[in-house]
């Protein structure tokens, strides 16, 4: 076959396989499923027949040698045991999911209003490479030779390499973030880049809905070792930032199939990540657990269909556990891609010895929240232009795209946080230069000063989109003001309770909430609770009771209830 008409079948395929994981394929009325698998076998053969070695001029009998690293891997079978179920063998038990930019966490809880809470240590199970006892990095590695791995294990070898032109995922969810909608199914169909995959084999997808698997193992493997559970197969749902309209769809869809396939993948290759897995073997088991998509369909409920937003997750969390007030508060959850708000009013005053327990109250206030493109991302980028511009690199782009690239295949995150426990790092970069650089330094660059801004601007506008009533809310108590996520510790989050803010004619001060809700303190590990402000999307994944953006309170009736809004508060279809 010529390598135009290889080009050309490549092409199709992508496209192909782009449409048939969107929510209405177009194109499988004119080509089957059966016959996109044709062609994509008919491509691998050709490959197989372009790799395979010259015929031996050797005497009879000796066969030639072939390395291990280019034996082709073993075939594997799907494990199918999932299938066996139409519903959970544990009905009670719900699995909240956060895939996270920089880490990722998963929490399970009883769904009643007096739930059984399990954090699970899917960190500790990833041997997370920041010691990390509930969240594991999101990372992706494909080694030289088509291994692929996940987590910490991602992130050793691709230091380890040391080769700056290879290019490890670390924030496998911007892939999704940064995408026009209109494009998305096209976007994330594309195979990775030869400097992330050596071998052209994985897409985007490919490598999301794996990750998305190894999360999904180590979790529900947890879930199957604690008595109360004792299985595998439970209901889930995930997180995602405050993606809007056309965005949110796409990729809200694409997260539930991925979600789905993830199962079947976790079963199939439990007890084999840490030796990490070749793609072929990835990409035949992705392609089989597709068939799969409507008989699992149960496992992440279809309401709400596109994801619970990370800010209301979050908030609901805290309401959930906090058993007196009556406030206006603040969510500002700081993560690695995006920092996301939410406002919310909460009426509620459990006694704490209650039976049965009082329900929560809580309304989201119109506009209800947003989100924006500057978290702890930004300030890993600042920190990485800071080092190169101290080293003075001169004008060779080659040179300061090896200095670059190194530091974030080094983990510049570990870095960062390095530089705001200590106060000072000290780095030697890849052009042999060494620089210092100290907190103060690094907080009074204009960058810094500028994503301080926007974060403060953000809020700001939110405020100015609710309804002058709500200014009568605030006049006692102000705002209460929750910092939740990674990057909630940063002394510039921090300072937000020490501003005012306009809400109709009024200014008014916050009041910083404890990190850790009164109620916690006694029913989590240590460990939990020292890592609780990154955990607390997680957590209101899995509870019963969440804000529901659909049932907004626009205006303050002077503390009673919203009068459509009476009845107890809860998702639907889980």
């Amino acid at each position: 076959m010529s390598s135009k008409a290889i080009l050309l079948l490549n092409n199709l395929l992508a496209r192909l396989d782009a449409d048939a994981l969107s929510e209405r394929p177009q194109f499988r009325g004119v080509v089957s499923d059966s016959e996109r698998e044709a062609i994509r076998s008919l491509l691998e053969d050709q490959e197989a027949e372009a790799q395979s070695p010259p015929s031996s001029t050797e005497p009879a009998g000796r066969p030639l040698e072939r390395s291990s690293a280019s034996a082709q891997p073993s075939a594997i079978e799907l494990k199918t045991d999932a299938l066996r179920f139409d519903s959970s063998p544990a009905p009670d038990w719900l699995l909240g999911l956060d895939f996270g930019t920089a880490k990722s966490k998963a929490f399970a809880a009883t769904y009643d209003d007096d739930p059984e809470l399990l954090p699970l240590p899917i960190g500790e199970a990833d041997d997370d490479i920041d010691s990390s006892v509930h969240e594991m990095s999101s990372s992706v590695w494909i080694d030289d030779d088509g291994v692929l791995f996940m987590g910490s294990k991602a992130v050793k070898q691709g230091t380890r390499s040391g080769d700056s032109a290879r290019r490890r995922l670390d924030s496998l969810k911007q892939e999704i973030s940064q995408v026009h909608p209109e494009e998305g199914y096209t976007q994330v169909g594309r195979k990775l880049p030869k400097e992330v995959d050596p071998t052209s084999t994985l897409t985007y997808m490919d490598a999301i809905t794996f990750y998305l698997a190894y999360m999904t193992d180590l979790a529900t493997t947890e879930l199957d070792r604690d008595p109360r559970v004792g299985t595998r197969y439970v209901r889930r749902r995930f997180t995602v930032p405050w993606w809007k309209g056309d965005q949110r769809r796409w990729a809200g869809d694409l997260l539930r199939k991925g979600l789905i396939r993830a199962q079947l993948l976790a079963d199939t290759f439990h007890g084999c990540w840490h030796n990490g897995i070749h793609v072929d073997q990835i990409k035949r088991a992705i392609m089989d657990a597709t068939r799969h998509d409507e008989r699992l369909a149960w496992l992440v409920p279809s309401e709400p269909a596109d994801g619970v937003l990370e800010a209301l997750a979050a908030a609901s969390a805290r309401v959930f556990n906090d058993r007196f007030a009556r406030d206006v508060m603040l969510v500002v959850d700081v993560g690695a891609g995006t920092t996301d708000l939410s406002l919310f009013w909460v009426v509620q005053s459990a006694p704490a010895n209650s039976q049965p327990p009082q329900f929560h109250r809580a309304w989201p206030i119109e506009p209800c929240g947003t989100a924006i493109k500057q978290a702890g991302d930004t300030l890993d980028s600042l920190l990485v232009a800071e080092l190169m511009e101290r080293a003075d690199l001169g004008a060779d782009e080659a040179l300061r795209r090896r200095v670059r690239d190194t530091l974030y295949l080094n983990g510049v995150r570990l870095l960062k946080e390095t530089l705001f426990q200590t106060g000072e790092i000290t780095v030697e970069l890849a052009s042999d230069h060494i620089v210092t650089l100290t907190i103060d330094d690094f907080l009074n660059l204009p960058g810094i000063a500028i994503f301080e801004k926007q974060i403060c601007d953000s809020i700001q506008r939110l405020l100015d989109g609710v309804h002058s009533s709500w200014e009568q809310a605030t006049a006692a108590n102000g705002i209460t003001l929750v910092l939740t996520g990674g990057g909630s510790q940063l002394p510039m989050i921090r300072s937000l309770k020490d501003r005012s803010w306009a809400i109709g004619t009024r200014r008014v001060k916050c009041q910083l909430a404890p990190d850790l809700p009164g109620e916690l303190e006694h029913r989590l590990s240590s460990e939990f609770i020292q890592e609780y402000p990154r955990l607390t999307v997680a957590m209101g994944g899995a509870l019963k009771m969440l804000l529901d953006e659909k049932k907004t309170m626009p205006e303050w009736h002077g503390g009673a209830p919203p009068p459509s809004s009476l009845e107890r508060f809860q998702i639907t279809g889980v």
